[in-house]
Parts: C-alpha cells; sequence; structure tokens
C-alpha cells in the first residue's frame, strides 16, 4: 500500500487508479449515508477523491491511511450535505391558506367535547390541571 501511496504523491495516473480501486466500497458507503441518492453519492466520492490526490502528501504514514481517507471523505459528505439543505425546497408560507388560530378552534368547540377531551387524559395530567391558574 505504501507503493501506491508514494506513487500517488508523485501523481502516477496508475497509483491513483488502484487507490481508487482498492478504496471505492469502502467510500461509497460513506457517501451513501450522508447523500440523498446514488448520483450524489459518486459526486461526493469523486469530490472526495479530488481531496485525497491533491492532498496525500499531507498523510502521515504512521497512522493508518483507511482512517485518514475515511476522514477526508467524512467531511466532504458531510461539506456536500450542508450545502444541499440550502437549496432544498422550501414552500413559501404566503401560499398556504390560512387555517386560523388554536384560539379559532376552540371557539368551535363546544363545553361538551373539551370535557371528554379533558376527561380521556391520563390521571396525572387531571392533578396538573387543576393547578394551572
Amino acid at each position: 500500500m505504501q507503493e501506491i501511496i508514494e506513487g500517488c504523491i508523485r501523481n502516477d495516473r496508475t497509483s491513483q487508479y488502484l487507490l481508487y480501486k482498492e478504496f471505492y466500497s469502502y467510500c461509497m458507503a460513506i457517501c451513501r449515508r450522508y447523500a440523498l441518492n446514488d448520483d450524489d453519492a459518486a459526486d461526493v466520492l469523486n469530490s472526495g477523491f479530488m481531496k485525497v490526490f491533491t492532498h496525500i502528501e499531507k498523510y502521515d504514514p504512521e497512522k493508518p491511511f483507511k482512517s485518514w481517507l475515511g476522514k477526508i471523505i467524512t467531511n466532504t459528505a458531510i461539506d456536500h450535505y450542508r450545502k444541499s439543505l440550502k437549496f432544498s425546497n422550501h414552500d413559501e408560507l404566503s401560499e398556504h391558506e390560512d387555517m386560523g388560530g388554536p384560539a379559532q378552534v376552540y371557539e368551535q368547540m363546544a363545553y361538551k367535547d373539551l370535557l371528554v377531551l379533558v376527561q380521556g387524559l391520563p390521571p396525572h395530567t387531571e392533578l396538573y390541571l387543576t393547578y394551572l391558574p
């Protein structure tokens, strides 16, 4: 493995391919945990490997390579996930019909309906309600 890593440091395309092939499944599993679909996971995987190849000279050979690689892929996946949250679809509140607030609901309910609801509460809830102002 050290020989492949040294080849990647020299920007050897064959070494990069071998590294990619060796850790593809491991890294794709990480990416799928954070991505919404397989296409997004593949994008994250490729971005992560680009970071790995760009910064592989910073890898400390005294530590396990798989852990270092996993950390980079995980951080890339988290960054991608955070970016996708910014662009997720949100409905505008103005597009929805005003259904009225809780006060309108209580005004429409009869006293007997409220009494049935309160009596349906668990016993310890009734004790709490007696102490409310």
